[in-house]
């Protein structure tokens, strides 16, 4: 495409979407953009190469870097509306799958990028610069930048966060935390939350009978054993179990059987009958049934649709 047609088309949008930018700063940013889309470089003497007139290279690049480094253009506003467009769009899969890495652009500093997953490509919903090498970036940034597109997801999204290639992933992990503990606390449930915290009575066991049912799915556990090591009665353990979780154990047992058997079948190419049997459910059919319940379609179904969207 011509490089003035693709400007005109760049600069209709921008009208359209950005109209509180004033003329001149959206005839910026639609050379900028068609610059871009033309030389396949994201440096201003190459975009500058690309516009048409009588004016210098070097005044042509003058004009891109100071529309830039322009403070009045705040590019994380301006792109939020289309970041929550992809965030919207993505959620109607079921599953929002967020990428975060960062790229090294040059000596010292490098891009950290939160992208979405989207047949096999990454679209960006949000970005930072970070003072330093790869694999170094600062735990605080990261945690801020994820803060930042939680406020951007579509309510009751269920999201899925990968990548994280910088080597001190494990620092980050108590601010995560951290993160979702403070937001629990804010959250319909904290009431709730803070009244566990505060019991002093067996509350604070219910974890490790948790931990043995994710553990020892495959098994067959009695609940009467479990609550006996614990130091428990069956009705005690019953009563604090679903006090912490919201389900019987019995039921949280289920939950994790069915959520192992969906990654064998999708992480591992089984069937369902096979699935089944690796998590201790003997009949297909009652696998199926209760699968269905737990996820809204049979094993292949959903299989297929999470494969679709990830594709």
């Amino acid at each position: 495409m011509p490089i003035n047609r693709l400007y005109r088309t760049w600069f209709a949008r921008i009208e359209q979407m950005w109209p509180q930018l004033r003329i001149t700063q959206q005839r910026n940013l639609a050379w900028l953009l068609a610059g871009i889309c033309q030389s396949r470089s994201v440096h201003l003497h190459h975009i500058a190469e690309q516009m048409p007139g009588r004016a210098k290279l070097v005044s042509l690049t003058r004009r891109l870097s100071r529309f830039l480094n322009n403070r009045a253009i705040r590019v994380r506003s301006l792109y939020a509306p289309i970041a929550q467009a992809l965030l919207q769009a993505a959620n109607r899969s079921g599953e929002i799958r967020l990428v975060v890495d960062a790229t090294k652009v040059s000596f010292g500093h490098q891009l950290l990028i939160i992208a979405i997953a989207y047949r096999k490509r990454a679209l960006p919903v949000a970005w930072t610069w970070v003072r330093g090498r790869i694999g170094h970036s600062s735990s605080v940034k990261q945690l801020a930048l994820l803060r930042y597109v939680h406020r951007l997801m579509p309510k009751g999204a269920r999201v899925l966060v990968v990548g994280f290639r910088t080597r001190n992933y494990s620092s980050l992990l108590p601010l995560i935390a951290r993160e979702i503990v403070y937001r629990l606390l804010k959250g319909q449930q904290g009431d709730r939350l803070r009244h566990i915290a505060l019991q002093s009575d067996n509350t604070h066991r219910i974890p490790r009978a948790i931990e043995r049912l994710r553990t020892e799915f495959d098994q067959s556990l009695r609940m009467e054993d479990i609550a006996e090591e614990l130091g428990m009665s069956l009705s005690s353990f019953y009563d604090r179990f679903k006090a912490v979780t919201a389900m019987s154990p019995l039921q949280s047992q289920k939950q994790i059987r069915l959520q192992e058997a969906r990654q064998l079948t999708l992480g591992e190419g089984l069937d369902a009958a096979s699935a089944g049997y690796r998590v201790s459910y003997n009949d297909p059919s009652h696998l199926s049934r209760e699968y269905k319940r737990l996820f809204g379609l049979p094993p292949l179904s959903d299989v297929e649709r999470l494969r679709d969207a990830a594709s």
